[in-house]
């Protein structure tokens, strides 16, 4: 696959799964520093949304950022989640521009001489082939010069390199394995042949865990490549749960025109659309069952229609299935 779409396969996952705040919670209580764990108040995390802040630079992570409280602390902290396919030593400074964005719309919405800027914790995770190269310091992008080292404004990022970590080491609830074990293999040409371990993972799934593996299952596809994507298929058909749905979802998502098509000017690739109802696909097969579940327990169609989100005609139609 071009590396343009591989790059937007990686966005597009990479943000559809961090909009879930039980991921973003694992990879915290996983990957920060053990002193700043037990002092999150974790039950007050919340995603930050780009709602009306009009910045090109906000918009990149709108999804990604989270703020957490602190004990007996009015000012919270924030964690930037970012992510890197390939070493890229201008990490660094693309960080410190977030953290000042950050702080420059915390001083908009917070007015006051006393006001404290909140600490901004960046979590890079990195899951490419080669050695990370990226630097954790300003000074190495910088042209020092005897008495000028500090001028340099400096900070640390946490780097979390995968391929660096075991699978064992991989720890936390199940979509969090899941999503780190898929980024982790996307680059190594090792789906294959761990498919059946991301798979065995929701052996006992509920359905919202069900329908992020959907999810999972379609990033692998997208990223696995075609000359493996019968295998890959086929794999999927053998050890997922109802596989024969879920490869048929995949297979629907990836048969898209945006696989003929490259990058239009001023257009996104048309492979976004492809993965973005796929991603869609997988959510309505997960009410559906949802909705099964509650027809089976006698619930009429009006409220089944109300707690999933399914049209009536769609809720009828399943409730016909159940008849046959």
């Amino acid at each position: 696959m071009p590396p343009e779409k591989l790059a937007h396969a990686d966005d597009l996952f990479f943000k559809e799964s961090l909009d879930r705040k039980i991921i973003a919670l694992g990879l915290m209580r996983q990957f920060l520093p053990e002193m700043i764990r037990p002092e999150l108040l974790y039950s007050s995390l919340k995603i930050i949304k780009n709602d009306g802040v009009d910045t090109e630079l906000f918009a990149h992570f709108a999804d990604i950022l989270y703020e957490v409280s602190l004990p007996q602390k009015e000012t919270p902290l924030f964690v930037l989640f970012e992510h890197k396919s390939y070493p890229d030593r201008m990490v660094h400074f693309q960080n410190l521009r977030y953290i000042v964005k950050i702080w420059e719309e915390y001083r908009g919405q917070n007015e006051g001489s006393d006001i404290k800027f909140p600490v901004v914790v960046p979590l890079v995770i990195y899951h490419g082939r080669r050695r990370w190269k990226g630097g954790n310091s300003m000074s190495l992008l910088c042209e020092i010069f005897k008495g000028t080292r500090d001028f340099i404004p400096d900070y640390n990022d946490i780097v979390v390199n995968l391929g660096e970590i075991g699978d064992e080491q991989i720890s936390g609830d199940i979509q969090t394995r899941a999503f780190l074990l898929a980024l982790k293999y996307s680059k190594t040409g090792g789906i294959l042949q761990k498919l059946a371990l991301i798979i065995d993972l929701f052996k006992n799934a509920d359905e919202v865990q069900l329908e992020y593996l959907s999810v999972v299952l379609l990033y692998l596809g997208h990223v696995i490549g075609k000359a493996k994507r019968k295998e890959f298929l086929e794999a999927v058909r053998a050890h997922a749960p109802e596989g024969e749905v879920y490869m048929k979802t995949i297979a629907d998502a990836l048969s898209e025109q945006a696989w003929k098509k490259g990058l239009k000017e001023g257009k996104k690739i048309e492979m976004e659309e492809g993965m973005e109802k796929g991603m869609q696909a997988g959510q309505e097969k997960g009410m559906e069952k949802v909705a099964l579940n509650l027809i089976s327990m006698g619930m009429d169609n009006e409220t089944v229609n109300q707690a999933t989100g399914l049209s009536i005609s769609n809720v009828e139609q399943l409730r016909r299935s159940l008849e046959k």
